[in-house]
């Protein structure tokens, strides 16, 4: 009997390492035709840090994903700094940077073999009132073909799109900073401006009074008409400051943070950024990340073709058993291997569905590059509109405007008589405050058209500009000058 058992158990090792042996053969057979289609008409993917072994691979998959791009170094207060800030607290960047490392995860476990299976085996069970034959099987589907392997480049395929789309979010995110950043600029601006016209009204509401009390001819509802008018203007400076708030509110929603410190803003006259249309437009196309997504599915597209194409090629079904007869006294022994016959089911179905996958995934980068060229161009058609009128405006209209007002005001105050009615200085004093409404909103949509346009063109710079403007030549569209 113990020779008996000691023979059984030498068989059940036996038929262990051939299950086994049949698993490390398939897998070296897999690698080995991973790396033959490893060429340049249809590369797979390598995992980096291979050569250590299945645990270095994993690590190197499914590490956590990297922040990508430059880290501002500049201070939490600027806007360099603020774009640091919404980088690390954003739940958006957060978002993207747990699908990187999702589809990395993914990606891990696309090239993983199928686990063996272990049982119990028991046949002939009381045949001549004894156990009959007692043992175990050792079961292992082996994955052919190389599906393994397109699968896991499928899979690489999706890491790389993940990642164009964190990129994209982070642009996405810095220009929505920019933006409001530029928002809280404008608004701050503006209660610089409405604090000017309040006092200018106050001063003209305590002349009014004053002419009246030293009994000159004023009417008493020219005094009242005053004394409104620098209420109004008072108001307006009230709801410019909430503007303020309003403004600080957003920005700091945009990093991601409860509230927002004290920032330090540009000057709201601070010369616009010089772009060239053709050349924004070249940096556009050849670096937007939504073409790097649209490249990714492209890839993932061919390679889950190439997989439906040779999904119908039978993996290998082995099961390896070893037994106790024990009726007979002796040990037994026996292999099982099958393939599935592809007669009916040849997967036509997924392949037809594939290749109009790839089609589309084919078609999609140029509707993406149709795409940004009509966002940058409308984009930029504000950009360059709103920066002429910026520049008419503190030029000329501004500057003239408050000449006018100030000159008719000191006529007005030293009572000339004939030469400047109340109504006329109301009527400039309104003028004025309606230019600066006008100058604010175009000062707004200038800054809101440089923040478009550094999304488009995703710029880690807080200021995306070129010293000395476009070079001559190279910009198609007509600025204005």
């Amino acid at each position: 009997m113990l020779v008996d058992d000691r023979c059984w158990l030498f068989v059940i090792a036996v038929a262990c390492g051939l299950s086994v042996g049949c698993v490390g053969i398939s897998v070296e057979v897999e690698h080995k035709k991973h790396a033959s289609t490893n060429s340049s008409d249809s590369p797979l993917p390598i995992i980096p840090g291979s050569e250590g072994g299945f645990a270095s691979s994993q690590a190197a998959i499914i590490g956590p994903a990297a922040n990508i791009g430059p880290r501002s170094t500049e201070p939490a207060s600027t806007l360099g700094g603020l774009l640091r800030t919404a980088n690390e607290y954003n739940p958006r960047i957060k978002q993207a940077n747990a699908e990187v490392a999702a589809a990395r995860g993914a990606a891990l476990q696309a090239g993983l073999h199928p686990n063996p299976v272990l049982g119990y085996q028991g046949d002939q069970i009381l045949s001549g009132w004894t156990a009959g034959q007692q043992g175990a099987f050792l079961a292992q589907k082996i994955v052919t073909k190389g599906k393994l392997a397109l699968a896991q480049a499928a899979a690489f395929a999706e890491v790389t799109r993940t990642e164009a789309a964190f990129l994209e979010a982070q642009a996405d995110l810095a220009a929505t900073v920019r933006g409001r950043y530029f928002l809280l600029v404008n608004v701050k601006e503006s209660v610089r401006i409405a604090e000017q016209m309040a006092a200018t009204a106050e001063r003209l509401a305590d002349r009014q009074k004053k002419l009246l009390d030293s009994g000159q001819p004023v009417a008493p509802h020219e005094v009242s008409q005053a004394k409104a008018l620098a209420g109004t203007a008072r108001s307006e400076v009230n709801q410019a400051k909430n503007r303020v708030i309003a403004a600080e509110k957003q920005l700091a929603a945009a990093l991601g943070i409860p509230g927002l410190l004290e920032s330090e803003t540009v000057a709201a006259d601070r010369p616009l950024p010089e772009y060239g249309f053709d050349e924004v437009k070249s940096r556009v196309l050849e670096h937007h990340s939504e073409l790097q997504i649209a490249a990714a599915q492209v890839e993932r597209a061919r390679f889950e073709l190439e997989l439906a194409r040779v999904t119908p090629y039978p993996n290998i079904e082995t099961s390896t058993y070893v037994q106790q007869d024990f009726q007979a006294r002796t040990p037994q022994f026996g292999v099982q291997i099958g393939i599935a016959i592809p007669v009916f089911d040849r997967n036509q179905g997924h392949i037809a569905q594939a290749e109009a996958r790839l089609i589309k995934a084919s078609i999609e980068t140029e509707r993406v590059r149709l795409d940004l060229t009509s966002r940058l161009t409308e984009a930029y058609e504000r950009y360059t509109s709103n920066r002429g009128l910026l520049r008419q405006y503190r030029m000329t209209i501004l500057p003239e405007q408050s000449k006018a007002l100030e000159g008719v005001s000191k006529l007005f105050e030293q009572q000339e008589a004939g030469k400047v009615s109340f109504a006329e200085v109301v009527l400039t004093q309104q003028t004025l405050s309606n230019t600066n409404t006008a100058y604010l909103n175009v000062l707004a949509a200038a800054w809101q058209a440089v923040a478009e346009i550094t999304r488009l063109t995703q710029n880690d710079e807080s200021y995306p500009e070129r010293k000395n403007g476009p070079k001559a030549g190279e910009n198609s569209w007509p600025d204005q000058k």
